[in-house]
């Protein structure tokens, strides 16, 4: 007897395709904000060879770094546009895909605009809807941003005394800045830090558009289930291994604590299912040191973002 795959070619090339959904509206912002990653370096880097101690130094480096609050807010309404178009095309029998702009526009604050246009005019919304979902992520926005403030400082607090630069002292203390900044990921030139936060909030928010525009009373009508889907690359965790292909039904408890993005930069999306289907559970694998691993959401992500970030929008039929 030939069992089935838990997972289907059609399902992985549909969850590979919202993987790049994700990708295209992260990537336009995370250019700027390495900008602003670059003027928060040299605003610290000025702060230091003024003769600063680590409180002015970081003073103005967060001042600058929360300038990116306001672009990590847009990144999340525009992904969370997305994932709700997505699901509406789905769900609409529509074919044609999400072309994002993706060209370089002048000024960062205006970065988001035409992605953020595009998908209003699919969805029938107008900007009152935008500023609505923008206001939903504005203090996520610069709540990781403090919190990556916070990253920064404690590796300046390892590597430097209080008292970081003076005298003939500033040119040795002022390259120890840049080597914290780069192995930190906050500048263009090493900016990982930066891009896993751009990937993985606009993942929350895509998820969370996706499970709202699944709550719309003529889609949730004919919705049975969901499945959990990952890439299927080398790059998937171990963890999120075990939960592919893992279908329950859609009131199921577990879709409150495993909704992806289940960790930092994951990529698995949870698909939707219109008929009954049999039931899947997690399943232990084996990691590279011949453990076996039982699949779980990473702290601080067993939740469902689409539960916290309620949009309350109606989408024209």
């Amino acid at each position: 007897m030939v069992t089935a795959p838990r997972v289907t070619a059609d399902e992985r090339k549909l969850a590979q395709t919202m993987d790049r959904d994700k990708r295209r509206v992260a990537q336009l912002g995370i250019a700027a904000a390495g900008r602003i990653g670059f003027r928060a370096q040299s605003a610290a880097v000025r702060a230091a060879r003024a003769g600063g101690h680590l409180t002015d130094i970081m003073h103005h480096y967060a001042r600058e770094l929360w300038q990116a609050a306001p672009l990590l807010a847009s990144a999340m309404a525009v992904g969370h546009l997305v994932g709700r178009e997505r699901s509406d095309r789905i769900h609409r029998g529509f074919r044609q895909g999400v072309a994002l702009a993706s060209g370089a526009f002048p000024g960062i604050a205006s970065v988001y605009d035409p992605a953020a246009d595009f998908v209003l005019r699919r969805l029938e919304m107008d900007d009152e809807d935008l500023n609505s979902i923008t206001s939903l992520y504005r203090a996520d926005a610069l709540r990781v941003l403090k919190t990556t403030t916070e990253g920064v400082e404690q590796a300046l607090e390892r590597a430097i005394s209080s008292g970081l630069v003076g005298g003939e002292h500033v040119k040795g203390g002022v390259a120890l800045l840049r080597d914290v900044f780069d192995a930190q990921g906050m500048t263009p030139v090493s900016s990982f830090q930066l891009e896993s936060i751009f990937r993985t909030q606009t993942a929350i928010a895509y998820g969370a558009g996706r499970w709202n525009a699944a709550q719309d009373p003529d889609i949730d009508d004919i919705i049975w289930g969901y499945k959990y889907v990952t890439v299927h690359d080398d790059r998937v965790r171990e963890e999120h291994r075990g939960f592919d292909g893992v279908t329950y039904p859609k009131d199921d408890q577990f879709w409150t604590v495993n909704w992806p993005p289940c960790g930092w930069a994951c990529r698995c999306n949870a698909l939707t299912i219109t008929e009954p289907r049999e039931i899947v559970h997690p399943r232990a694998v084996e990691n590279e040191q011949g453990e076996m691993v039982t699949p779980e959401s990473a702290p601080g992500f067993a939740f469902n973002p689409g539960m916290v970030y309620r949009d309350h929008l109606a989408v024209a039929s």
